[in-house]
């Protein structure tokens, strides 16, 4: 008897999937508007993409319609300038549904036919409307009452904070009862995305408990997302939720970056949209980094997806590209040995970077005809100065040719180091160190590795303090 049952049960299942119609059939209808065109755009990380177009009938509906499904993800409907966005809506499994409103509020207005998903996401959306006008109105008394006498009014501070906090459990619980009501469907995913990791109270935490915090946050921040689902890239949140989490949560250290990255990148193979937009994120944020070293990182997602094959969706212009800049930037990685320099100094004598005996060098580019280098060379000048008897030589590289206005900003500016002109070089430094403007400094070991790079005088000052500590540490240690 349960055998047939299973059989029944199975067979009825079939049945509905058969009768579920096929393709996208999604009627809009908003009154007061005269647009000839509407456009379905959807997200895709942080930008988005048409993704079909329906024209106005006789009756003044437009109808998305197709053979084929649209993918699953956050849509909006966009008026024919394709500037003016009038509502957000899902696009789940069922893709037949109407949805009729006006331009006075498009949204709240919004009446829904055969779409459950999207009724739920609408009654979500004004659940959180209302509650956050609630924290916000319980906020401003908050501040109100501290401006007034924060002391005096502890109490009732305390009180408000704990009204806040509870509106806040409201709104989470909420969510959570409908992400598990339906966890397959989009709805869920937008609500796993908002999900965040709950750590203790830090009200009064010493430094271990916020560090326990921050480890805690870190380790379960993706507990709620599957990483093989396509969906969550055709969302406003993921791209966000991953660069907080690469940017703030990941200590900001190559090696810690391209680590975790490495981790996302591999659970994300089984959904081609997802690993494409990852691997993407990965570069890119990598090489637009401002944190010194962090090309290192790039390097290595370059070579490892990019120049393995394994980005089907980059052309070979993009590639070519690509290959010319990981080979540029390796040259001048932190740790790896700098390139040579052989250059005429003001006697027209080559000289060699290599050759500079010093236990720190600091690499200069600058040009006399430069508005910055005029501040920051006499600033470097007199740094110098206070630190040459530490073992520091400067190798200045001027990048304009004309050796008399050289020599005559080296005599005005008392530039007294090891000058050379880049014009006359048996290398070319602009491609060996990647020097696009001036100045530029970098900071070299005794064995003329690179420490640090296209850095400020400032933190030159900070990075060759520390450099110089750790080499007197090293120099006061028995020697067995």
């Amino acid at each position: 008897m349960k055998q047939i049952l299973i059989v029944l049960t199975v067979l009825m299942q079939l049945s509905l999937a058969q009768c579920q119609p096929s393709g996208r059939k999604i009627e809009i209808e908003i009154k007061g508007i005269s647009d000839t065109v509407l456009y379905l755009v959807h997200y895709y990380g942080n930008s988005n993409s048409i993704a079909d177009t329906a024209f106005r009938d006789k009756s003044g509906k437009y109808t998305f319609a197709g053979k084929t499904s649209l993918a699953q993800g956050v849509y909006i409907v966009v008026d024919e300038t394709k500037s003016k966005p009038y509502f957000e809506f899902l696009v789940d499994k069922n893709q037949h549904f109407k949805m009729k409103t006006d331009t006075v509020a498009a949204f709240d207005n919004l009446e829904i036919t055969n779409s459950p998903v999207n009724e739920l996401f609408k009654a979500y959306s004004n659940y959180v409307r209302d509650s956050r006008k609630e924290a916000d109105a319980i906020r401003e008394k908050i501040n109100a009452l501290k401006e007034e006498d924060a002391e005096k009014n502890h109490a009732a501070i305390k009180d408000l904070e704990l009204q806040f906090r509870e509106v806040d459990k409201r709104v989470k619980a909420y969510q959570r009862e409908l992400a598990d009501k339906d966890p397959g469907s989009m709805l869920a995913v937008l609500l796993n995305l908002q999900w965040e990791p709950e750590g203790p109270n830090l009200e009064n935490a010493t430094r271990q408990d916020s560090l326990n915090a921050y480890y805690y946050t870190k380790s379960h921040y993706w507990d709620k997302i599957n990483f093989a689902d396509d969906r969550y890239v055709r969302t406003p949140i993921f791209h966000e939720k991953l660069k907080t989490f690469m940017t703030v949560l990941v200590v900001q250290h190559p090696d810690s970056v391209i680590m975790e990255g490495e981790k996302i990148i591999a659970q994300t193979v089984p959904a081609p949209e997802l690993y494409k937009f990852v691997v993407w994120y990965m570069g890119n944020m990598t090489e637009r980094s401002n944190v010194m070293g962090m090309e290192k990182a790039f390097v290595h997602f370059a070579r490892e997806y990019y120049l393995k094959g394994k980005t089907w969706w980059a052309s070979e212009p993009v590639l070519k590209k690509m290959d010319e800049r990981v080979r540029v930037l390796e040259r001048t990685l932190i740790g790896v040995v700098a390139p040579e320099l052989q250059m005429w100094d003001t006697n027209k004598v080559v000289t060699s970077l290599q050759r500079v005996k010093s236990d720190f060098t600091i690499l200069v580019f600058w040009d006399y005809d430069c508005g910055h280098c005029a501040k920051v060379m006499p600033v470097l000048r007199d740094y110098y100065h206070e630190v040459k008897k530490e073992g520091v030589e400067v190798f200045a590289v001027c990048t304009k040719t004309d050796l008399d206005k050289w020599k005559k900003a080296i005599q005005d500016k008392q530039l007294d180091w090891i000058n050379v002109n880049g014009g006359y070089s048996i290398n070319r430094y602009d491609t060996l160190y990647d020097i696009m403007a001036t100045p530029v400094i970098f900071l070299l070991d005794r064995e003329k590795k690179i420490l640090a790079k296209k850095i400020e005088v400032e933190q030159l000052k900070e990075i060759l303090k520390i450099e110089m500590d750790r080499r007197n540490q090293e120099a006061d240690k028995p020697r067995n």
